[in-house]
C-alpha cells in the first residue's frame, strides 16, 4: 500500500506543481512586474500540492482495495 499512496500522491502533486510553473512561468516571462507575483504563486500553490497529493494517492489505495480492476491498464504486445 506505501508505494501504491506514493504513486498516487506523486500523481496528485505533479498536476498541480506543473500548473503552478506554467502559470508561474507565464507571468514571469510577461515583465518586470510580475516576477514577484510569479514567487507568491508557486508558494501559494504548494499547500494545494500537499492537499491534492494526499487526496489523490489515499483515493488510489483505496481503488487498490476495492476495486483493483478500475487501476488495471491493459498495454498491447508488440506484433512481431
Amino acid at each position: 500500500p506505501r508505494i501504491t499512496f506514493l504513486a498516487g500522491f506523486g500523481a496528485g502533486a505533479l498536476g498541480i506543481a506543473l500548473g503552478a510553473v506554467l502559470l508561474a512561468s507565464a507571468l514571469w516571462l510577461s515583465g518586470d512586474g510580475f516576477g514577484s507575483v510569479a514567487a507568491v504563486v508557486l508558494a501559494a500553490h504548494t499547500p494545494l500540492m500537499l492537499g491534492e497529493g494526499i487526496v489523490t494517492g489515499a483515493t488510489v489505495v483505496f481503488l487498490r482495495r476495492v476495486r483493483p480492476e478500475t487501476l488495471h491498464v491493459a498495454v498491447p504486445l508488440p506484433v512481431r
